[in-house]
This record gives C-alpha cells, sequence and structure tokens, in this order.
C-alpha cells in the first residue's frame, strides 16, 4: 500500500512511496499530529541522484522490522533537499554544530516544535534500529532535557547565521585581493590542479574569479592554476567522454574516479567557466569539451517544454557508475584493432584509469592527446559514436526529471555566454525560448515558484530563485536586445526586496514569510554563487539603467556588511571577491549599445568586456534612462561613460577598446 507521499510529485519522495515506513511529507500538520500523539518526528532528508540514500532506503526503510519501530514510536518526513533548501539547511547546519560533520541522507531527529536534538547520516540496519529504540527511550524518560537542549542549539544557530556580518563600515582595497589570492595559492595542487585536498569539487565561481583577477593583475602563478586546473577537470574522468556531462566531484585528487551523478546546476556553471576561459586562452579542446557538454545537457536534460531536468543518477542497476565505466573485454570487442591506440589515450595500457574489479573509468592522457590534439579529438568522436551506440543498452541511470527555477536560470545564462563566446545562434535561441517556457510555468499572477513537475507548479520562491532568474533575464536582455526582460528583472527585484530585505541587518534573507522554516541567511558561496553576492550585482546592474539610488543604496549596504567576507573565507567567497575586482577597476564604467544591430556589435566586442557587469543592449528607442535619446533608426553605436562622464560614441566596433577606459597593465 502507497503511504502519505502519494499526491507528491518529487522523484525522490516517489522513490519511497511503497515502503513500509509510513512516511509523511513535511508540512505543519505533520507538526500538529506529532503534538497531538506526543512523539518525535524523524525528518529524512536527501535527494533523487543521492548513492548513500539509495543504500540506507534499501538496507533500513525497505526492512519491515525496522519500519515498524519508526511507525510506532515516531512520526516519519521525507524531504527532498531541492524542493525544500530552507529545511536542509536549517537541519544541516544544526548537524554541524552537534557533530561537525554533514551529509545526505541526513536523519534529523526532531520536536513537536520543529527544532532538533539529534542528527545522523547514513547507518547500517542494526546500527539504526538500536539508534531508534535509545532516541524511544530518551523521549518517554528524559524529555525535559531533549527540549532543553534543542532549545540551545536553535538559539545557537540563529545567532551564529547573523555572526558573520560586519557592523563597521571598511573599504577593502587592492592589496586585500592580492593578499588572499597569494593565500589561497597555498592550496594549489600544482601537479594536478585544483585544490589540494580530496574530494575535489571544481567550485566554478571561484574559477570565474581567478579568471577575472588573473585578467586584471597578470598573476603567472595563477594563470598557470587555470590552465593546469581547466585542462585537468575537461580531460580527466570528471567528464563523461562518451555521452559528455561532468560529474559531481573527483574522489582522489587526479580527477580520475567521479562520484557519478551529474547535476544541472555543475553543467550550466561548466558550460558558462569552459566558454569564458577559451576566450581568454583559445584552447581549442576546450571548445570541443563544452560543444560535447552542450549536446549532453540537449539531449538528456531537456524537457519536450524546453526545461531543464534537475540531475541523472550516479546509480543504475544497483550499482554506482555501472552505466559509464568500461571493462578491457568489453572495449577490445568493441574496438578491435583500434584497441591498443584508444587505451593508450585513455590510461587503459597503463591502468592509469582502473577503478575498481575490473573496470575503467575513461580518463584521457594529457600528454598524449596534447602531442597531436586534432588528431585524437578526431579519433575519440569516431569511437564515442560506436561506443555511445553499445552503452545505451545498458540500464540507464534515473533521471530527476523536476524543474527548479535557479538551476534552469544558472542554465540559461550559460547559454547566454556561449552564444557570445562561440557565436552560434542556436544558443541564443535556446537561451530566450527556455526563459520564455521558465516564466510561462513558474511566475504567475507575479508570484514566482521554485518547482514545476508533471504539470504542477509549488513551493514559494527562495532568494537564489529570484536572484538567479533575475540574472538570467539580465544576460537574455543582453544578448537580444529585448529591455522587456529588463521590465521583468526590476518587478522582482521590487519584489525581492520587499520580501528578502532585513533592513535592521542590511541583508537579504534566504527565505520569506512563506517557507517552512524561520528565515535563515546564506551568505557564503556553496556549489553555486552566493544568491546574496548575486543580488548586490543585479541591484548594481539595475540602478544603472534607470539611474534607481534605491536600488543603489541597498546594494551598497548589502555589500558592506558581506565584502568582508572575501577577506575572511576567500575559499568560499569568491563571488564577493569578484564584486571587489569589479568595484577597484570597474567602478562607474558603463556601455551601452544602442541600435538595431546592438546584439551583434556586442558580440564583437564580447571578448573585450567579459568581465564588466554594466553592458546594456537596444534595438529600439527606451524610456530607461541608460538609452534615453541614444537610438537613430539607421545606426547603431557604442556609448562608453565613466565618473558620471560620457566619451565620444563609437560607431565602429572594430574601434572600440576597453583598454582605454581603466588603467590597468593591459
Amino acid at each position: 500500500m502507497p503511504n502519505h507521499l502519494i499526491n507528491e510529485t518529487s522523484p525522490y519522495l516517489l522513490q519511497h512511496l511503497h515502503q513500509p515506513v509510513d512516511w509523511y511529507p513535511y508540512s505543519d500538520d505533520v507538526f500538529e499530529k506529532a503534538r497531538h500523539e506526543n512523539k518525535p518526528l524523524i525528518i529524512s532528508i536527501g535527494y533523487s541522484t543521492c548513492h548513500w540514500c539509495h543504500v540506507m532506503a534499501h538496507q533500513c526503510f525497505d526492512n519491515t522490522e525496522i519500519a515498524d519501530i519508526m511507525n510506532q514510536y515516531f512520526i516519519s518526513v521525507k524531504v527532498d533537499r531541492e524542493e525544500l533548501p530552507d529545511v536542509d539547511k536549517y537541519y544541516m547546519n544544526a548537524m554541524q554544530v552537534l557533530t561537525g560533520r554533514g551529509g545526505w541522507p541526513l536523519n534529523a531527529f526532531v520536536l513537536p516544535n520543529k527544532k532538533m536534538f539529534y542528527a545522523v547520516t547514513y547507518l547500517p540496519p542494526e546500527q539504526w534500529k538500536n539508534l531508534l529504540i535509545k532516541i524511544h527511550h530518551l523521549y518517554v524518560n528524559e524529555q525535559e532535557k531533549l527540549v532543553e537542549y534543542a532549545e540551545n542549539l536553535h538559539q545557537g544557530l540563529v545567532h551564529f547565521e547573523l555572526s558573520g556580518l560586519q557592523n563597521k563600515n571598511v573599504s577593502l582595497d587592492k592589496s586585500v585581493l592580492t593578499n588572499k589570492v597569494n593565500e589561497w595559492k597555498n592550496i594549489f595542487d600544482k601537479e594536478w590542479g585544483g585544490h589540494s585536498y580530496v574530494p575535489k569539487f571544481v567550485m566554478p565561481v571561484n574559477y570565474k574569479f581567478l579568471l577575472m583577477y588573473n585578467y586584471f593583475f597578470k598573476d603567472e602563478e595563477v594563470r598557470k592554476h587555470l590552465q593546469l586546473s581547466m585542462s585537468n577537470i575537461a580531460l580527466g574522468g570528471l567528464f563523461d567522454h562518451i555521452g559528455g556531462g561532468f560529474y559531481r566531484y573527483s574522489t582522489d585528487r587526479f580527477w580520475k574516479v567521479p562520484h557519478f551523478e551529474k547535476m544541472l546546476y555543475d553543467n550550466a556553471q561548466m558550460i558558462e567557466l569552459l566558454s569564458l576561459y577559451y576566450l581568454n586562452f583559445n584552447e581549442e579542446e576546450i571548445k570541443w569539451i563544452v560543444e560535447k557538454n552542450i549536446r549532453f545537457v540537449l539531449n538528456e536534460m531537456r524537457s519536450s517544454e524546453h526545461l531543464f531536468y534537475s540531475a541523472l543518477d550516479a546509480d543504475s542497476d544497483g550499482e554506482e557508475g555501472k552505466f559509464y565505466v568500461w571493462t578491457i573485454d568489453e572495449l577490445k570487442f568493441l574496438l578491435k584493432d583500434e584497441y591498443d591506440a584508444f587505451a593508450d589515450i585513455f590510461n587503459i595500457n597503463n591502468h592509469f584509469g582502473y577503478w575498481e574489479e575490473s573496470k575503467f573509468v575513461l580518463t584521457i592522457n594529457r600528454a598524449l592527446f596534447l602531442s597531436d590534439k586534432k588528431k585524437w579529438m578526431n579519433k575519440i568522436d569516431e569511437w564515442t559514436q560506436k561506443l555511445q551506440e553499445y552503452r545505451n543498452k545498458r540500464v540507464k541511470p534515473n533521471t530527476d526529471t523536476k524543474i527548479i527555477t535557479s538551476w534552469n536560470s544558472l542554465m540559461i545564462k550559460a547559454f547566454c555566454t556561449a552564444y557570445l563566446v562561440f557565436k552560434k545562434d542556436e544558443y541564443l535561441h535556446i537561451a530566450e525560448e527556455s526563459l520564455k517556457a521558465l516564466l510561462n510555468k513558474v511566475y504567475i499572477n507575479q508570484q514566482l515558484f521554485r518547482i514545476y513537475h508533471n504539470g504542477q507548479t509549488k513551493i514559494p520562491a527562495y532568494l537564489e530563485d529570484y536572484t538567479f532568474l533575475i540574472d538570467a533575464l539580465i544576460n537574455v536582455a543582453k544578448i537580444t536586445g529585448n529591455t522587456e526582460y529588463l521590465n521583468i528583472a526590476q518587478n522582482l527585484s521590487e519584489q525581492v526586496i520587499e520580501l528578502f530585505y532585513f533592513k535592521n541587518y542590511q541583508v537579504f534573507y534566504f527565505t520569506n514569510y512563506l517557507h517552512s522554516v524561520e528565515q535563515s541567511v546564506e551568505l557564503y558561496d556553496d556549489v553555486v554563487p552566493s544568491s546574496q553576492a548575486q543580488m548586490i550585482q543585479n541591484l548594481n546592474y539595475l540602478s544603472t539603467l534607470n539611474d534607481n539610488s534605491y536600488f543603489k543604496d541597498i546594494a551598497n549596504a548589502v555589500f558592506q556588511k558581506t565584502q568582508h567576507l572575501f577577506e575572511q573565507q576567500f575559499y568560499h567567497a569568491a563571488s564577493y571577491g569578484s564584486l571587489l575586482l569589479q568595484k577597484q577597476f570597474l567602478e562607474d564604467i558603463e556601455i551601452a549599445i544602442v541600435g538595431t544591430q546592438a546584439p551583434q556589435y556586442l558580440q564583437q566586442v564580447f571578448s573585450q568586456i567579459w568581465f564588466l557587469n554594466t553592458i546594456y543592449t537596444s534595438t529600439k528607442p527606451e524610456s530607461h534612462s541608460i538609452f534615453k535619446d541614444r537610438f537613430y533608426p539607421q545606426k547603431t553605436f557604442i556609448y562608453v561613460c565613466q565618473h558620471f562622464a560620457c566619451y565620444e560614441p563609437i560607431e565602429d566596433p572594430s574601434a572600440f577598446c576597453m583598454d582605454n577606459y581603466f588603467g590597468t597593465s593591459n
């Protein structure tokens, strides 16, 4: 019999629909039920592509003996962390304070007042069963102590979130940037790229910052680190060289064996990052990888409604990575006389690509590849078709088909950047088509939602949904010259200030009154950039569009409160580092490209201004102050203004030179 998850749409929740545990979805009703029955809750949080979530589900939650204990003594609640990031964030923070570590599945033991008193990640069946019995006895016999403990933990979390904010106005100068990057160099892996510890996450926001930093400071060590890292990340085992797509992270320092799930936000950010990297370094193999990655996204992660799915599972047929890895016998059978050449280029002859149980991960031999890139790209493309046909006969990993507003927005922005770099009209079309489809599904009657799935739109949007969607709107407006998207971006920004801005602390909440857990703050970059930093950039952009001092004042106030985060924890605050770079080198520079050829002009000069936030385009007369009185029917002009004064308009884009407008080593 199905449990109470029967009306849910989340693929993760539906994986638990027919388990003997009497699961409930997260709602205020379950806490009322817990109060009425005087039971603690188990809030079990995961996501559809989480390997250890699957393992625990099979070992523990499919076990009828364990399910009977859970049903008798607890109210059991299943949460998809991607649907309810505030619930996940609250209990994950509590667990990290409590135990010093985190991860998924996150199993939080919670009082009927929503406050947590204990949490664990994966446990095997016997340990989980023993823990359930122990917690039941504690709740029955020492409930007052648990209530006191949970309250203290909760108060500590509330104060901790806001304690990182700066209370005095301090202007950080260029030396902060150089000092922090020099400190950052201490954790560069100088042999393989990336950071010097494992597991290795790419953290694309960090490399975008380093690209921008290198542009202004011409730092040789940073340049080498960028080139080494991007080459190993793109050519190593983190990328699926047969089907395309980047995996979640590398389990070793060599970028060899990945955790095999493929997430939309990773692939969106990698398309954007590698496109910008190619723009700066012009390495043909990077373009090759980006194009393969885009094909993967369009083939495997795009819906018939022109939206993008959340993730592909790491597991298939009950095993992690089974769909993606190869045995020597399989490769010899498929490649025959060409096996030796294939084995050389994919590190099979030298066993570098060996994983476990006679299985190999395909990771390119960089030294051999770089000796004749064109030859090997052609050969790999030829072999890929044959291997992909064979691989597609295997049991495929499941796809999490829910549409998440913030992650789709990241992918739309990625297509905008790829269009400007590679000049393919298809990418422009995809970006605009997907943006229109997303707005149609998640922006309803002036309210923004987070999730669209199986025809249902649900869950009020969080700060990250607003900020990344506003950024996507700005980017599509730039590449099309259609300022209607900027009008929507302005409306959404006004909603952000109304719903999320905490004036007393001059910071944006991640949540608002519509959400499940009381309001919380997200300051640092995670696997996606900080939505706090992104909103500062959005408001800076839109304030210049219409000379909006209200937007500008809020952006400045939040930046004053948060800019020091880069100084404190640079590795998790690179988005603030990028804002500092813009402030130090680009403050008060704005570029408006106005005329029927504005998108084409932008494309021609983009390689010189890719790092600049304040770029505006319009193809028709506009009332926005940045465009006012600048449109001429038969001509297109580039207007550059700096420090509230404007230079002579430029009609010929080939005459544009960004170096004329700021004093750098360029």
